[in-house]
């Protein structure tokens, strides 16, 4: 009788989401800045844009992280 190892499944890394909404103004300029310093802010604290959705006169940016272990 052959004997079948099973592959080893890759490890199962936990995640964390973060939700963020920007209401949009009728300045683009302004919107820019905004969404630069939400990015920005985000991204020194580990997160990384995962999902976008843009609906009127709103922004929503699904953010994403490994969760802590331990």
């Amino acid at each position: 009788m052959t004997e079948y190892q099973m592959p080893l499944a890759p490890p199962v890394t936990a995640a964390e989401y973060q939700a963020v909404t920007l209401k949009l103004t009728r300045r683009p300029h302004d919107d820019d800045d905004a969404l630069t310093d939400m990015l920005n802010e985000r991204s020194r604290a580990g997160w990384a844009p995962s999902m976008m959705s843009q609906g009127e006169g709103r922004l929503t940016v699904i953010f994403r992280r490994t969760a802590p272990t331990g």
